[in-house]
């Protein structure tokens, strides 16, 4: 190593042991800084930037559809589109389709449980290059129809439910109803296309031969001279061969091949996670401006020391570098223990989002690259805090510095204009994080209290999926369901009870209906409606009773009682001049028939609160609409929860023993994992603008301090001439005032924008992107932390004593 970069290293860490007080306070702001920035850098290259845990995993692509005017995030392809590219496909080497489904899984030696996997082509794992660990993947035989069902099972299916049996294979069990042998065992951590546990050999049927069907999901093998844009461009090809061959199944719809990355992790979960860096981006630039004003005022006490140097022949650029070698190790320290910050942040977030049902090949872990990251941050801080101290001590006049008790040139307006432009820097940044996390946190608490004064913590539910193979048929449904409510209404602790498709405010399907006397003629022009079938009891489940009119009975939704029942918000919109009560309406259904208004039922909110007001919504009876997939919803008391739900799941288990009851939970339990985005980013982003503003006052407090020490005499010669404390207060006040002014005005149009950015994410539940209270309350927020930090060297300056200041020229 260089001598003399030896002798500034040495020189440097003695320098920085001399003064402990600013050496912690940089490193504790440097490692808070850096350590939040890496941790954050590592959730989006895991999230948008590592490849799949496979062999070739950058020549796996995904196939999907979109149509014009619908989600960018598109819908999957029909059995017959699959069979259609894999024929004409040039570029891909082989590709596999998926059938994302729920599995019921039973066998006479434990409870029924459910799993989430996929009726999958033969090739479907082998794409992945991954072998099972037991027995075989599944055979292309296993594909023809009437075969012997097989499955093949995830190594934590095994482990936990099966306690790791090597005799497995072979072993006959319950999936939905039918029968299947256990044929292999996957590696531990595949969990293979996002987090299935079990695969099914996809027979064909004949629902899956229709061409609008479009819900498989295709990926494949591009050959190893090919890339994704020539991928792309063949799709287009092959797409406008389909809609030649069958222009009406494919009006509007196009061909998309995406990474899997951008398919599953694409969208606002993308914009989320780049939002986030930003972010930590403006803590460090915040960190930075903070460190280079406190370098600033400390270099004040060093003009002496550096034209001494000067004068015994240093030269500039020498004592740049010495200052410069002592800002890197600065940094340095402060990245040391930003990375034990960073570590505890990454574990701290893959806790949080744990059972969130992130894709499984996403894992959290600091990697070379994050060390690389957080190295190339060291030196790129050391040098944004460090050169402009640097510069300063550089340029100094050396016959001022070395007079006897001269102060040195520090003062001076290029100086001060610097460190306050540094300061309107740090306000700007500050507040633009201040207005995202406002936001955030006013979401959050938003989406926990969209019950609308429901007593929602007198709720329990659970989930049901009757199988096809054991309920084919209506009336067999419907039949389970009586008894379901039945049983379940006996449990003690249980006040009412109800079976619906849709809990509150988590959302409701889009019916279109037309109301008799109002013969709409173009199909696609029906208006919507929130829909959610019901059983009896519902509205007493919920604890709101029915406005006007009847509640629903037992029997309704049988021949001979097709009736419906709409909210207020119904009533109001769609029959303004007459009652709704008795008004038939007929929904866009399969036999459509009409259906009387039977009530006219509160407002309940369906949606998250992400809709600007009340939504019209009707409620079906069950058995007019008896589908497979159901809501237990279940009513009692706060203290006899905690019992209700083993209970619900014996009373279900007791009618049929291979019917798992899935999420059997409270609703406020419920709300919670729903809201988990809300509660997981806005505690960032308030962790982010909390130290965004300390950093801020700290920084706008050093730099007043600092122009207190310039200006000792001068406030001195001002008592000296009658100026009263209250006056210097102020005066010092008004100085220190123009650069939080500007700082405010900057970043109230930066908030501006992050609200429109977060507005974009739908992450702003029920929150307007300009919400003046969130806009004014952190405003407030950061000018009064400001102020404190102005008042405090302020009230010092007015405790000087003038005599003392005027013996220091």
């Amino acid at each position: 190593m260089n001598t003399d970069l030896t002798a500034d290293i040495r020189l440097a860490v003695r320098k920085l042991l001399r003064e402990p007080g600013l050496t912690l306070t940089v490193m504790a702001a440097l490692g808070l800084g850096l350590g939040i920035n890496t941790a954050v850098f590592t959730l989006v290259y895991s999230v948008l930037v590592r490849d799949l845990p496979f062999q070739d995993a950058g020549r796996i692509l995904y196939l999907t559809t979109d149509r014009t005017g619908a989600s960018a995030r598109g819908f999957g392809l029909s059995l017959p589109e699959f069979r259609d590219y894999r024929q004409q496909s040039k570029v891909f080497e082989s590709l596999a389709a998926t059938r994302d489904s729920d599995f019921n899984l039973s066998d006479p030696q434990q409870p029924p449980e459910r799993y989430r996997g996929a009726y999958v082509t033969a090739n479907a794992l082998a794409v992945t290059s991954v072998r099972p660990v037991l027995g075989r993947a599944i055979a292309a035989e296993d594909e023809q129809p009437n075969a012997p069902r097989v499955a093949v099972l995830g190594h934590r299916v095994w482990q936990t439910r099966y306690g790791s049996d090597p005799d497995i294979l072979g072993r006959a069990i319950r999936l939905n109803g039918e029968m299947a042998t256990v044929v292999g065992v996957m590696p531990a951590g595949f969990r293979f296309p996002v987090r299935h546990d079990i695969w099914v050999a996809m027979q064909p049927t004949a629902e899956a031969e229709s061409r609008t069907a479009r819900n498989l999901g295709v990926f494949g093998l591009i050959g190893r001279n090919e890339s994704i844009d020539s991928a792309r461009a063949e799709a287009q090809v092959i797409t406008s061969r389909l809609v030649k061959d069958w222009p009406k199944e494919t009006e509007g719809v196009r061909m998309m091949v995406r990474t899997f990355n951008e398919q599953f992790n694409g969208g606002n979960i993308r914009a989320v996670f780049l939002m986030m860096l930003g972010a930590v981006g403006f803590v460090v630039l915040i960190v930075c401006a903070n460190v280079t004003n406190l370098l600033l005022a400390r270099s004040l006490a060093r003009n002496r020391e550096m034209a001494l140097r000067m004068a015994i022949g240093a030269s500039a650029a020498r004592v740049i570098r010495q200052l410069l070698v002592e800002s890197l190790a600065l940094a340095v320290t402060g990245g040391l223990l930003g990375l034990g910050v960073a570590w505890a942040g990454v574990r701290a977030f893959s806790a949080a989002v744990a059972d969130v049902g992130k894709p499984y090949w996403i894992e959290f872990n600091l990697e070379p690259v994050v060390f690389a990251w957080l190295a190339l941050l060291c030196a790129s801080s050391a040098v944004a805090f460090g050169m402009a101290p640097a510069l300063r001590l550089s340029r100094i006049n050396l016959n001022d510095s070395l007079k006897e008790g001269e102060r040195g040139s520090g003062g001076s307006t290029r100086t001060r204009w610097f460190a306050g432009s540094m300061v309107t820097a740090q306000m700007a940044l500050a507040l633009v994080l201040l207005v995202g996390a406002g936001l955030m946190v006013t979401s959050f608490l938003r989406a926990n209290n969209v019950t609308g004064g429901l007593d929602a913590d007198r709720w329990v539910s659970g989930t049901l999926n009757l199988a096809e193979s054991s309920y084919e048929k209506p009336a067999e449904r419907v039949r389970f369901l009586e008894q379901a409510l039945e049983r379940v209404r006996t449990i003690p602790g249980v006040e009412q009870a109800s079976i619906s498709t849709r809990l509150p405010t988590f959302g409701a399907s889009g019916w279109r209906f037309e109301i008799e006397g109002q013969p709409i003629q173009d199909d696609t022009k029906w208006p919507a409606v929130d829909g959610i079938t019901v059983s009896d009891g519902y509205f007493e489940t919920i604890g709101r009773p029915m406005l006007r009119g009847r509640g629903i009975e037992p029997l309704d939704g049988s021949p001979g009682r097709r009736v419906i029942f709409v909210n207020d918000t119904f009533a109001r919109k769609f029959f303004p001049n007459q009652d709704a009560l008795g008004q038939r309406i007929r929904l866009q259904l399969d036999d459509r028939p009409w259906l009387t208004i039977a009530g006219i039922a509160p407002d309940i909110r369906t949606d998250r609160g992400d809709q600007p007001a009340q939504q019209p919504a009707a409620y079906l009876p069950y058995r007019q609409s008896p589908g497979r997939y159901w809501l237990l919803f279940l009513r009692g008391r706060p203290e006899t929860l905690s019992t209700i739900a083993p209970a619900l799941r014996k009373e279900i288990q007791a009618i049929d023993r291979d019917l798992p009851v899935a999420d059997a939970k409270t609703y406020l339990d419920q709300l919670r994992d729903a809201n988990w985005a809300f509660r997981v980013f806005s505690t960032i982003f308030a962790t982010f603008a909390g130290f965004a503003l300390l950093l801020a006052a700290v920084g706008l407090y050093a730099v007043i301090s600092y122009s207190v020490n310039q200006r000792i005499r001068e406030i001195g010669i001002r008592m000296a001439l009658g100026a009263g404390a209250g006056a210097i207060v102020a005066w010092t006040i008004r100085r220190g005032s123009v650069p939080l002014i500007a700082g405010l005005a900057l970043g109230s149009a930066g908030g501006f924008a992050v609200g429109k950015l977060l507005a974009s994410t739908r992450l702003l539940l029920g929150t307007a992107s300009t919400d003046p209270a969130t806009l004014g309350g952190v405003a407030a927020v950061l000018a009064g932390a400001s102020l404190l930090a102005l008042w405090i060297p302020a009230r010092r300056a007015s405790r000087v004593d003038p005599l003392a200041a005027l013996r220091q020229e």
